[in-house]
């Protein structure tokens, strides 16, 4: 069987995004994961003689296999301790849906983290902010939504303000799977 390492250094020695954000929380497990595999160089690795020991070759992909689901363990258990910080600012309603959808979604747990500063500054340190994900019938795509809980008079203008103050420089980030709303409480 043959294996190529194909080495990624611009994914690892990338500029964290936002000096004073989160990004070593969110990015300096890849980093340490991507500095293990890499290799001097792409490596061909050529099979092994066929006079080899078989059970030295499924000792070794059991190995590989096991070092490939702790990762996946460690990964799953940072994204649910950052989806438990994410659960202490936002109400979800629809927890289990919610934090399978951003299991994979990095970048969309940085801007949930990132906005909710601004929402509290813009619309008041009481007011609530509502994570769910939704289903677009039109696209046939889900997306979260956050609803921000307000019975001020002016929602609408300072809904247009987070959009001018933050918002607006965040968009492409979200790849069109978050939007930001108001609505009045009930």
């Amino acid at each position: 069987m043959a294996t190529w390492n194909i080495s990624l250094p611009e994914l690892a020695n990338r500029p964290a995004k936002r000096p004073g954000t989160l990004d070593l929380f969110w990015f300096g497990r890849d980093r340490e994961r991507i500095s293990e595999q890499q290799s001097p160089e792409n490596q061909y690795v050529s099979p092994e003689p066929v006079a080899s020991s078989q059970a030295g070759r499924h000792s070794k992909q059991l190995q590989e296999v096991g070092q490939a689901n702790e990762h996946d363990k460690s990964h799953m258990n940072q994204s649910n301790g950052a989806f438990e910080v994410l659960a202490g600012l936002y109400a979800i309603p629809n927890t289990t849906a919610v934090r399978t959808f951003l299991v994979h979604r990095r970048p969309l747990r940085e801007l949930l983290f990132g906005a909710y500063p601004r929402i509290k500054r813009i619309f008041g340190v009481r007011v609530k902010a509502e994570l769910r994900l939704i289903e677009d019938m039109e696209d046939d795509l889900e997306r979260l939504r956050v609803s921000i809980v307000s019975n001020r008079e002016d929602a609408r203008q300072a809904l247009e303000r987070f959009d001018e103050e933050w918002w607006l420089d965040h968009v492409q980030d979200a790849e069109g799977l978050l939007d930001f709303t108001v609505r009045r409480s009930e």
